[in-house]
């Protein structure tokens, strides 16, 4: 799997943690882990109170290399030698992403804090936090972080915690964002900004269409099947998209998401007793074609991508994440 070739080849004997949504992710990811050998364990709330003391006693003494965690891991925790914190799903807001990275390097040395990025990671989270104040808000602000495809990630999150001091040359290229543009990879990928009131225009009706002729109401992860095989959205998309091959799905992903953070779409919850379904549907707060955005957006040239790059789509658990990558956090403040 990707995440254990980039834990073996990047930090072998080196400790880390592995954030993951739920408590059944951290036993599937953990057992995976196992089986290519690491030393790892699960942490979450329900497991035993015994054997959770055991498990961070063993990983404090560097008996076990990883802990694959829930967020009910990191209060108390003051492990100095931390090289490297995944978070294999999103946080739920900038200041829980902030934190919990900075568990890593507290000695001062260099350490590397990763965010595995997925497009369902936004609507299992908002799931979650819709009952919350300011859930939705935060987590838009954590989505914009994840999909900006060119501002300094040290800034954004600097910038979201009230620091007006920090500018982007005290990143020395630390996140991907920047090691993107200073070592000038057009070969790989270019930045170009998008003009969607076409695109957004045919979605709405996508969506409009699916509400009256089906009265059904659309997920996110349906939606983006629904765009990927309609002959107008792919024909608008098609030109958007430079006029390369046929968009991949990780375009709409970031459409969809770039929308919703816009509020040009807008989450619509449907609560059971069992659980709360998150729908993408129409704002009623129309946009004129011109006060839209331009949508910047990251454009793949197609070549084979070194597996050490430090943005590429990996697969694991069959889910696409975006590999987003800053390094030592902890220097932030």
């Amino acid at each position: 799997g990707y995440l254990y070739e980039l834990i073996n080849k990047n930090y072998t004997n080196q400790s880390g943690i592995v954030y993951c949504f739920s408590q059944k992710d951290t036993e599937d990811v953990s057992s995976e882990l196992k089986n290519f050998g690491l030393k790892v364990a699960p942490y979450h709330a329900n497991l035993d109170f015994n054997y959770r003391s055991r498990v961070h006693s063993d990983w404090s003494q560097g008996r076990i290399q990883v802990i694959v965690a829930t967020v009910a891991f990191g209060m108390g925790i003051d492990k100095a030698d931390v090289r490297f914190v995944i978070h294999f799903s999103s946080s739920k807001s900038l200041e829980n992403y902030y934190q919990e990275s900075g568990r890593a390097g507290r000695d001062s040395n260099s350490a590397d804090c990763i965010l595995m990025w997925r497009f369902s990671d936004l609507f299992r989270l908002a799931s979650m936090v819709s009952s919350e104040r300011t859930g939705i808000a935060k987590l838009y602000e954590m989505v914009g972080y994840s999909i900006d495809p060119d501002m300094c990630r040290r800034f954004l999150i600097s910038k979201n915690l009230g620091d007006a001091s920090w500018s982007t040359d005290d990143c020395k290229n630390a996140c991907d964002n920047c090691q993107r543009k200073s070592t000038n990879k057009s070969d790989v990928s270019t930045l170009i900004q998008i003009k969607t009131d076409k695109l957004l225009n045919a979605t709405k009706q996508l969506l409009f269409d699916q509400s009256l002729t089906k009265q059904e109401r659309i997920t996110g992860p349906k939606l983006i099947d629904l765009m990927t095989c309609n002959k107008q959205i792919q024909s608008i998309s098609q030109k958007l998209y430079r006029n390369q091959e046929k968009p991949e799905r990780q375009f709409y992903e970031h459409f969809i998401s770039w929308c919703l953070i816009k509020q040009y779409l807008k989450l619509d919850f449907h609560f059971t007793p069992y659980s709360t379904v998150c729908y993408v549907v129409n704002n009623d707060n129309s946009v004129d074609s011109e006060h839209i955005e331009l949508m910047p957006y990251l454009l793949s040239i197609k070549e084979e991508l070194d597996k050490d790059k430090v943005t590429e789509e990996c697969s694991h658990v069959d889910a696409k994440r975006k590999r987003i990558h800053s390094t030592e956090m902890v220097d932030l403040t």
